[in-house]
C-alpha cells in the first residue's frame, strides 16, 4: 500500500484518512482488489455543490444525498452496502463521499476538546 500523496488515485492519496470512517475489511476489498480505479479527481467529480439544492451543502451528484450522511452513517457503524442498497448508491459513490471528507480533513480542522483522563 502506498502512502498518502505518492500518486493520483484514490488507493494511494488519502486512504490513510479513510481508514477510520470505514472498516478496513471494505478498504481492502475496494482498494487492494483494483474495484476502484477512479482518480480522486473523478470520485470528486461525483460530487457537486449547488446553492439552490440542498442549501449549497455537498451532495452526490444528480442526488440529494448529503456528503455528510453517507460519511456519518459510516461513522455510525453502517456498512457500505447498507448505505448502497437503503440510498439506491454505486460504490463510486461512497468513495466519494471519503474523498471528499479526506479533502476537507486537509483543509480544516474540528476543534476536539482533550480530555484529562479516560
Amino acid at each position: 500500500m502506498h502512502e498518502a500523496g505518492e500518486c493520483g488515485t484514490l488507493s494511494c492519496a488519502g486512504i490513510k484518512v479513510a481508514v477510520g470512517s470505514v472498516s478496513p475489511d471494505y478498504l481492502s476489498g475496494a482498494f487492494e482488489k483494483g474495484r476502484c480505479d477512479m482518480t480522486r479527481d473523478e470520485l470528486l467529480g461525483r460530487i457537486s455543490i449547488d446553492p439552490h439544492i440542498c442549501f449549497g451543502k455537498p451532495c452526490i451528484r444528480g442526488r440529494r444525498i448529503w456528503v455528510s450522511l453517507v460519511l456519518d452513517l459510516l461513522a455510525s457503524g453502517m456498512k457500505p452496502e447498507q448505505i448502497m442498497e437503503d440510498y439506491d448508491l454505486a460504490e463510486e459513490d461512497i468513495l466519494a463521499c471519503i474523498a471528499y471528507g479526506a479533502e476537507m480533513s486537509r483543509e480544516r480542522y474540528v476543534d476536539i476538546p482533550t480530555g484529562t483522563g479516560a
